[in-house]
Formats: structure tokens, C-alpha cells, sequence
């Protein structure tokens, strides 16, 4: 988001960054407003490394397009307005493929990946992503960008498609997402109305991607304590805590009530309980072993939780994995293992930085 002579612009990465986090959104509006109130985190290496790896990505799809002969023609990004009337230029020239097309829609502008010509005659929105499925918000984004072209192309775009990690591309129907794009659309824009930089910002949901507002998610929860913070609990249970006085995990963990209205007894002792491990947690000298509390399975579910586990044997062995996804197709670099000889826990490894290795690491294994 950015001013512009007075009003605001946003782009579909907005869209994206409210889908994950309310308050992430909120968050930068209020750095919009003043810079000095609101500073975000320092990327982290692994998002440069991604926008890095993103950035090769669709320069290696770029190439494919090349190759295979494809009419391209590329948008300078230096100015918008030049940017605007150069893709507007293309499209009624009817070129093959626009690269880095610059498109713009009422309250949004952005610049595409592609926007290629269909066999149609019709106009694409095509974007390149790491990933190697699609994620909704990469259907959003497109969907917005697909409005945006919607004058130029003398409608909506009937096709959006993504050009995954693999190389593979996936292709959808614009209007079986596009309802879903507009309710979205239409909550990040009632949230920016309402916007003041007086009022108090969306619940940080502890589980969401904050990014570079993730210090001030994790500071906004711990000065308020709040209740969001406890695993498993969710906004209903909260609010019927709340109008009974308990609005912290402390208070939570220092109730004496059996039970709370309208919440089940079987709820408010599993809540309680986890506010009591978390409390206990903070006491302990960094690094220690967490504590815990084993809940019984409820009568009429014996078989639920950990009693789904089978009894242990000295056959077990304990296994994981690590991935790095930013290699094509991903690459398994870790294996791990621990297994118990002689009743002692042994533990085992296997590495591999290329293919090959990975093939024996798994036979390893």
C-alpha cells in the first residue's frame, strides 16, 4: 500500500497479507500513516532467500517462454503511468506475451507476471510461484490482478493459471474463485476504512504468518497477556471467559470455578489445564523440558489422543525429516532416527546435498 495525491493504493500483496494476518494488515497501514509509530522486523534471511529463488524462478520461466518462440514483450517498472499505456498498447496490439504488464483498478494497480493471450484471442493472468500446489491466496491474487485486466481484455479473463516450482502449470476458472476474491476484497477494504490510528488492532492470531510484524504480534499478546495465547482456544470459549472477569492466561490459570457458563465442564478443564502448563513454562530457565499434564480420554471416547497409540515396544523407532523446498522439486537433505538398543536410545543420522545422496541417505534409513 502507498499514497498516492491524496488517496491510497493497494495491491493484491495486501490482499494476501490480510488473508494471513488481520493485524499484520492493520499493522501497515499504521506504519503507513507514521513510519516512526510502527516499524516492521528486519527481513529474515530465509525470506530474502525466497524472494531470491522466486526472482530466478520466473526468470528460468521467462527463458522457457523464449525458447519456444513466444512474441514477448517486456513493461519497464520505472514508471507506472508509461508502464499503464506501454500494456494497454500490447494488448490492443494483440501481443503473444506481456511481461511484467502493469495493470490498475479503482483502489488497486499492480504489476503482473504475465499476461498471455489465450487460444481464444482472450487475455491471461499467469504467476510464477515457489510453491508446488497452488495456495488460496495465490488464487486471490490472481483474481485480482484478472479484474484489473477485465476493461483492457473487454471482460473478465476467463482463465487464471499458476506456474508452479516444478515448472508444472496449473490452470483454473476464474469465476470458480472469483466470489471468494470479492468477500475478501471487500473485508480488507471495510478494515482500511475503519482504519484509526487511535483504535486497537485485530487480535494477533498466534498461529498466523505476521512476517515482518511478528515482534510486534508476539509483544501485543504477551503486555496483554492474552488469552488467545493458550493452545486450543478459540474466540468463543474466549469471550464466555471473558464476561465471567478471566481476560488472561494467568487469571485462567489461577481459577478455582469448575465449570463457566455455557462451556461444556469437559472444555473448561482442558483449557485450564493448558493455561497451567503455560504458566508453569514461563517460570523455567530457558531451554528446560517443557511441562505438560496427560488429559484422560472422556468415557465415552476411550479411544482418542494418545491412547491411539499402541503400547510401546523396543521395536519403535523415532523418525524425521527435513526439506529444503527452494531446490527443484524439493530436496530431503536429513534424515533422522532414534531406536532404542539394549533399552537405551541410540540415535542416527543420514545428509544428503544432492540427488544421489538423498537416494542413499533414504536406503540408509
Amino acid at each position: 500500500m502507498k499514497k498516492s495525491q491524496g488517496s491510497i493504493l493497494y495491491s493484491p500483496t495486501d490482499l494476501i497479507r490480510f488473508m494471513e494476518s488481520p493485524f499484520a494488515s492493520w499493522m501497515q497501514r499504521l506504519h503507513l500513516e507514521e513510519p516512526k509509530r510502527a516499524v516492521p522486523d528486519e527481513r529474515s534471511e530465509d525470506a530474502v532467500l525466497i524472494a531470491k529463488t522466486g526472482d530466478k524462478h520466473e526468470e528460468k520461466f521467462l527463458q522457457t517462454l523464449r525458447d519456444q518462440g513466444r512474441e514477448i514483450v517486456s513493461i519497464p517498472k520505472n514508471d507506472f503511468p508509461e508502464a499503464l499505456e506501454l500494456t494497454a498498447q500490447a494488448i490492443s496490439e494483440k501481443r503473444e506475451v506481456i511481461y511484467q504488464g502493469a495493470l490498475s483498478m479503482d483502489r488497486f494497480e499492480g504489476f503482473t507476471d504475465f499476461i498471455v493471450r489465450g487460444e481464444s484471442g482472450g487475455y491471461e493472468i499467469w504467476d510464477t510461484k515457489l510453491a508446488r500446489h497452488t495456495k488460496p491466496y495465490h488464487l486471490v491474487q490472481l483474481c485480482c490482478y484478472a479484474e484489473m485486466l477485465t476493461p483492457l481484455n473487454g471482460g473478465l479473463p476467463e482463465i487464471i493459471r499458476v506456474v508452479l516450482g516444478n515448472q508444472q502449470i496449473a490452470t483454473y476458472r476464474t469465476a470458480d474463485y472469483f466470489n471468494s476474491y470479492l468477500q475478501i476484497k471487500n473485508a480488507f477494504l471495510s478494515q482500511m476504512d475503519a482504519f484509526s490510528i487511535d483504535a486497537e488492532p485485530p487480535i494477533p492470531d498466534p498461529q498466523a504468518d505476521h512476517r515482518q510484524w511478528t515482534s510486534h504480534a508476539d509483544e501485543w499478546l504477551l503486555s496483554r497477556d492474552h488469552l488467545v495465547q493458550i493452545a486450543g482456544i478459540n474466540i468463543s470459549q474466549i469471550r464466555k471467559l471473558e464476561a465471567e472477569g478471566i481476560d488472561t492466561v494467568q487469571k485462567l490459570a489461577e481459577c478455582e470455578l469448575s465449570r463457566i457458563p455455557k462451556m461444556s465442564e469437559e472444555i473448561f478443564t482442558k483449557i485450564s489445564a493448558q493455561a497451567r502448563i503455560q504458566v508453569a513454562a514461563r517460570a523455567l530457565p530457558e531451554g528446560s523440558p517443557p511441562p505438560f499434564e496427560i488429559l484422560l480420554p472422556s468415557p465415552d471416547k476411550p479411544k482418542s489422543g494418545l491412547a491411539l497409540l499402541p503400547p510401546a515396544s523396543p521395536g519403535d523407532v523415532f523418525f524425521d525429516i527435513e526439506g529444503y523446498p527452494l531446490e527443484n522439486d524439493g530436496l530431503e537433505y536429513l534424515l533422522g532416527a532414534t531406536h532404542l538398543i539394549d533399552g537405551k536410545p541410540e540415535f542416527k543420522d543420514w545428509w544428503a546435498h544432492d540427488r544421489e545422496q538423498e537416494k542413499l541417505a533414504l536406503e540408509g534409513f
